[in-house]
This record gives C-alpha cells, structure tokens and sequence, in this order.
C-alpha cells in the first residue's frame, strides 16, 4: 500500500490538521470568524479555508438535555440525602441498631 502524502496547510509548509490549514492558522481563521472581522464563506471563497465536511460532534438531543439536572439541582439533591441518612442513622442507634454506619 502506498504512503499516503500528509496533508500542508494552505498558508505555510506545516502539516494541516483542519479545513486545509495548520494550527496556528486555524486559530487565527477562529478568532477572525468569532470577532466578525470575516465570515466563514467569505474565508472559504477566498481559498484561506476549506469547507467543512460536515463532521464532527454531533448536536446535542434537546429531548436527553430536558431530563439532565444542572450541578446545582444535583448537589441539593446529594444535601437531601445526607440530611435523610442521617436521621435514619439516628433512628437505627435509637432502636438498638448497634454500629450501624450509613455511607
């Protein structure tokens, strides 16, 4: 099987890693696009950027989203069950449990 050439960046010799160009450039075609300084097609039909082929990450499910709790709701949820381990902790010493030790 033949070695497969590696593909150069549009603007220097460097091995491009995305849309055609090298790291740097891609970083500076991204802060050109977020600033609106250009946009991405008027950097696609000058030839400083390839199109995308759009892959990638894929977007998020909103329907998955709805369901996940925020960090927040999570860590009041885990302050609600510390508060109830505790009382049945308390509960189980009282009735002679023993040792018991809920973690």
């Amino acid at each position: 099987m033949p070695k497969q050439k590696r593909p150069q960046c549009l603007k220097c010799k460097n091995l491009a890693l995305s849309r055609g160009l090298c790291r740097d450039h891609y970083a500076k075609a991204y802060y050109l696009i977020r600033s609106g300084i250009n946009t991405e097609q008027e950097l696609v039909e000058s030839g400083e950027l390839l199109p995308s082929r759009g892959r990638g990450r894929r977007p998020a499910n909103p329907e998955l989203l709805e369901d996940n709790p925020t960090k927040s709701e999570l860590r009041s949820l885990v302050a609600l069950l510390k508060r109830v381990l505790i009382k049945i902790e308390k509960k189980l010493k009282e009735k002679g449990g023993g040792n018991i030790k809920i973690t």
